[in-house]
């Protein structure tokens, strides 16, 4: 009776371990960024370092489409103006190139992805001489 009890303990243990393990595998790790990028995300956070992320100003927010032909737009919430672009991810998936047209003019410019997971990611900005961070949080 003692043995069976210990069998049973061992296999129940076994079992939440098990299950534990599969529930915390990042879901990341079996598709590419280009698939998870795929959907509509705003900026909730923003700053010049990690450490100083401040929540993103509502009147100054973005809210960007990525579509799975490449092309996406952004809607400033300051004055709803919408920005069409294309992007494109690096081989390794690490760096996504954007090519926007503002007024008249196209410009191209890299972001770094600090961190990037199924429903949050972290950019890093170098454009115009300067270092930005930017969160972005899935909205669908």
């Amino acid at each position: 009776m003692y043995f069976r009890t210990i069998i049973a303990g061992i296999m129940g243990v076994s079992l939440i371990i098990s299950c534990s393990k599969e529930d915390n595998e990042l879901l990341t790790d079996n598709l590419n960024r280009s698939e998870l990028l795929i959907g509509t995300w705003k900026t909730t956070y923003g700053g010049p370092s990690l450490d100083s992320l401040v929540p993103s100003d509502p009147n100054y927010s973005f809210t960007e489409e990525y579509r799975k032909d490449g092309t996406g737009t952004s809607t400033f919430a300051g004055d709803s103006s919408v920005e069409p672009f294309t992007w494109k991810l690096s081989k390794d998936q690490k760096i996504m190139t954007q090519t926007r047209e503002s007024e008249g003019e196209t410009y191209t410019f890299d972001v770094e992805f600090y961190s990037f997971e199924r429903n949050k990611f972290i950019i890093k900005d170098t454009s115009f001489n300067e270092v930005t961070y930017g969160v972005f949080e899935r909205v669908k």
